[in-house]
């Protein structure tokens, strides 16, 4: 706070060292607003990394989720080849049986293949 009254300093070392508080107390105003201003960012940046890190959680349950899909999807298809597999082996067995004349065991051949 400056003085309400302006005295008239005939000692320049007195007038020397006022301007030099006076210059001190514009540079401490201008640190403090410096500070606040980055306290303020400071705040900011650790609400944009807590809101980072939640994007970055929920983007790694997604990409884990996608995972187990492609997984299963792959062990659908596996098991699909399998049974394709057998279908494929009941059929030319049927086919076996029916063209040696084995009409006993072509109803059980199939069933296998309806199955």
């Amino acid at each position: 706070n400056k003085m309400t009254f302006k005295m008239d300093e005939s000692d320049p070392w007195f007038e020397e060292k006022q301007h030099q508080i006076d210059n001190l107390d514009q540079q401490l105003r201008k640190l403090q607003a410096s500070v606040e201003s980055l306290v303020l960012h400071s705040q900011q940046a650790g609400q944009d990394f807590i809101l980072l890190a939640e994007l970055l959680k929920d983007y790694f349950s997604l990409i884990g989720a996608v995972k187990d899909v492609i997984h299963q999807r792959v062990k659908v298809y596996q098991t699909r080849q399998h049974a394709q597999q057998i279908l494929t082996k009941y059929r030319e067995q049927k086919a076996i049986l029916e063209l040696a004349g084995k009409s006993d065991k072509a109803p059980q051949a199939k069933e296998e293949v309806i199955e």
